[in-house]
């Protein structure tokens, strides 16, 4: 049967979901054993599955090991400078409780635009905590916020490597892609960052145990606003040894995050390699539908098959392409709904799905509850605004 491997990887999705809830098994242990299931029902040597498991913790980690590291240190260091009470008393002053969340969600799109989406959750979340914390409003409230608005930017906007490749896959202009892509990317993150929270009920969870601070600094003991957003003042009653306890305990914290977004990444090379994304292409590839919803469409399909964003969205442009012309369809356009596609609900095979998950210290539940409803929410939003304004330009 030609539909296996997807039956496959379904079933390795179920028996992870099993293996984690149920008997609550380490995710890190959980991942690897359904990934090895999803091999031996593929039929895939065991020299081959242990190469695959392999290539993809490299491939993985070799991208988001030191960047997820250091970023909990530099949120530990945060946290324990007084750095993020400095920015976050600051921002409450300024802005007000009942406005810091357009605050976050404005800062969220700038750093999603300027830098790779795990570097500016982990620079970020230090600061939504300690705000949330200031305000006495839930963390969560604040970070679905930011993560809304970090994920629609690194989508959407070139410089970033995923929509830069659609441009060039559709050979659209990037000035045009920007200029639709801010009147697709407000109401989005308007609707997953600012009403979503608000229809998820009770958001109220514990603060995540690395960046939990231990004391309440006064205003002489915090650096100043400009030093806590760009350095931080070691000297400021702190010894170095002070300084590297941070490090250590921060390291310390964050270690099973790393392994288990290492595992994550074996779970989705197992996917890739058992080839459900080509079967997936070839399904689709003699559709009648718009060019638009069908670039969507398999990216969606294609990202929730193999949790590879960028993958699944130059997949899409390769089937897509050559229906734009027939269609007359405009190429920035094209982007954006593709873009959309790729930055929708990811599950257990999305190293971004793990690292909300562990650092935000949420059960697989609440993850797909806050995680997978905000990503959906930027999906669907981002396509119905490409389609609106398809019917105008």
């Amino acid at each position: 049967m030609e539909a296996l491997p997807i039956i496959w990887v379904a079933l390795g999705v179920v028996l992870l979901l099993i293996l984690n809830m149920k008997f609550k098994i380490n995710g890190m242990l959980a991942l690897l054993l359904a990934a090895m299931f999803v091999g031996v029902c593929e039929w895939l040597p065991l020299e081959a599955i242990g190469k695959s498991i392999e290539n993809g913790v490299g491939s993985t980690l070799g991208h988001l090991a030191l960047i997820i590291l250091f970023g909990a240190i530099l949120g530990k260091l945060m946290v324990d400078s007084g750095a993020a009470q400095r920015v976050s008393s600051t921002l409450l002053k300024r802005f007000g409780p009942q406005k810091v969340q357009w605050a976050i969600l404005v800062i969220g799109l700038i750093f999603g635009l300027a830098m790779f989406y795990e570097v500016a959750f982990l620079i970020l979340a230090p600061l939504v905590i300690s705000i949330a914390r200031e305000a006495k409003i839930p963390f969560l409230k604040l970070g679905i916020t930011m993560v809304a608005a970090a994920t629609t930017a690194h989508s959407l906007f070139p410089p970033q490597l995923g929509p830069t490749a659609l441009v060039t896959a559709f050979h659209a202009d990037m000035g045009m892609v920007y200029i639709y892509g801010i009147i697709v990317a407000v109401p989005t993150v308007i609707c997953s960052g600012i009403l979503l929270p608000k229809l998820l009920g009770n958001l109220d969870r514990p603060i995540p145990e690395l960046l939990e601070s231990q004391k309440v600094f006064s205003d002489d003991e915090m650096p100043s606003f400009a030093i806590s957003l760009f350095a931080f003042d070691v000297n400021r009653g702190r010894s170095m040894s002070d300084v590297m306890k941070s490090y250590t305990v921060a390291i310390e914290k964050v270690a099973m995050v790393v392994f288990i977004i290492g595992a994550g990444g074996a779970f989705k090379q197992i996917i890739m390699d058992t080839g459900v994304g080509d079967y997936i292409a070839d399904m689709m590839r003699h559709s009648s539908v718009s060019p638009l919803i069908m670039a969507w469409f398999i990216t969606v399909l294609l990202r929730l098959a193999t949790g590879a964003g960028t993958v699944s969205a130059i997949t899409a442009a390769g089937i897509v392409g050559p229906m734009i012309t027939i269609f007359n369809v405009n190429r920035a356009l094209m982007v954006l709904a593709t873009a959309s596609g790729s930055n929708t609900l990811t599950h257990v095979n999305d190293a971004a799905f793990w690292l909300f998950k562990e650092y935000f210290g949420l059960s697989i539940k609440d993850t797909f509850k806050t995680w997978g409803l905000l990503e959906l929410a930027n999906s669907v939003v981002g396509l119905l605004i490409v389609l609106l304004l398809s019917l105008v330009v």
